[in-house]
């Protein structure tokens, strides 16, 4: 099914352990997994197995003890970090569980802030880029708003946007939905999947079945160790 699509990302025997008194504490055991473009796969699994530390990895938040990665063809070990942060600041867009949103900016100027750290993309594109991902997102009238303005459903499409703007290869999202009730959550669900349906290559932590079996994917996370346990 991969074979005209391009690699995003490859993770080859990723581990990650965090020092503490004693014996590390090992979080990740040998991952191994590919994103291919236009991927929407969701990764479950109990609280503590591991889900949050690797989507930290997988959006160079964080650096892993041992193993490779390839992220959109750039070899991350050898990279400075300057370049990991232009290497994320162009090619990942992040979704929470919690919007994020700053209470006191406008909608627009909330959407507008990953564009700051993106030198390649002129401040003459800022209302342009705003108000089409806007309309991707189904609020074309909300450039003026504020936050508190605004649903919790309606923050998380905010925050979709934002992640949009840039328009990155990959959108990272961490519990996307739990913070909503179950319309909401199927909204967003049905966001998703059309922004996939567009090209848009799409990453998912998630507690949620719903979620999960609305992905193509579904890898299950256990102890640090990550299995497939769905393939659509």
């Amino acid at each position: 099914m991969h074979e005209a699509t391009r690699k995003i990302i490859s993770v080859q025997n990723l581990s990650k352990s965090f020092a503490q008194t004693g014996q590390p504490l090992n979080v990740l055991h040998q991952v191994n997994m590919d994103v291919f473009e236009r991927d929407m796969l969701a990764i479950v699994g109990p609280s503590g197995s591991g889900k949050s530390t690797l989507l930290s990895l997988l959006g160079l938040l964080d650096e892993p003890s041992s193993g490779h990665y390839m992220l959109c063809n750039s070899n991350v070990e050898t990279l400075s970090n300057y370049q990991k942060s232009r290497l994320r600041n162009e090619n990942i867009g992040w979704v929470f569980q919690n919007f994020n949103l700053i209470e006191d900016m406008t909608v627009a100027e909330n959407i507008q802030l990953p564009l700051r750290f993106n030198k390649n993309i002129a401040k003459a594109e800022y209302a342009k880029r705003t108000t089409d991902v806007l309309a991707k997102v189904g609020l074309p009238d909300k450039a003026n708003a504020y936050p508190a303005q605004l649903s919790g459903g309606q923050q998380q499409r905010i925050s979709i946007a934002r992640a949009l703007v840039t328009q990155p290869d990959i959108l990272l999202c961490d519990e996307p939905t739990g913070n909503l009730d179950s319309e909401n959550s199927a909204a967003i669900m049905a966001l998703f999947k059309s922004l996939n349906d567009s090209g848009v290559t799409i990453v998912i932590i998630t507690h949620s079945d719903d979620v999960a079996n609305d992905c193509h994917q579904i890898y299950q996370m256990k102890d640090g160790h990550l299995s497939k346990k769905f393939n659509a």
